[in-house]
């Protein structure tokens, strides 16, 4: 097994991020993460990077006859999925679903996405209890 994730973080991610959705997955990355657009070699398809010396790229494979990303292009396009393709789900979220699903993506990834998931799961489970602490001195 370690053998095969060894061999996908060398070569890849293939084909899972589709051809038509290229352009709405950089359009995300730039606008609602933070990224920056680069100029793209070759074979790719998107490049972006961020300040903080972070890249990442999606090529066409011509073997593969499909995409190929890193595994922080693969964590990216998960939270493009989840994010921007659900924006309604996520806007009647309750405080205590967005503190589950914040622990849950901590503990899924294991990068700087999962760090700032723990960031706010920390600060969502603080906001929860100060809205305790004001309803008792309300009351």
């Amino acid at each position: 097994m370690e053998r095969l994730l060894e061999r996908r973080d060398a070569e890849g991610y293939p084909r899972l991020i589709p051809l038509r959705e290229i352009y709405s997955f950089e359009e995300f990355l730039t606008q609602e993460r933070d990224w920056h657009s680069a100029v793209t070699r070759g074979a790719e398809l998107l490049r972006v990077y961020r300040n903080i010396g972070e890249e990442v790229v999606v090529s066409y494979s011509e073997r593969l006859r499909g995409t190929v990303t890193t595994r922080r292009g693969m964590g990216l396009w998960y939270c493009y999925l989840t994010f921007s393709k659900r924006k309604d789900v996520y806007h009647t979220l309750t405080l205590d679903e967005a503190i589950e699903h914040a622990q849950e993506r901590a503990l899924q990834e294991c990068s700087a996405c999962a760090r700032e998931h723990a960031q706010l799961a920390a600060w969502l489970m603080e906001l929860k209890e100060l809205r305790k602490e004001h309803a008792r001195s309300v009351t």
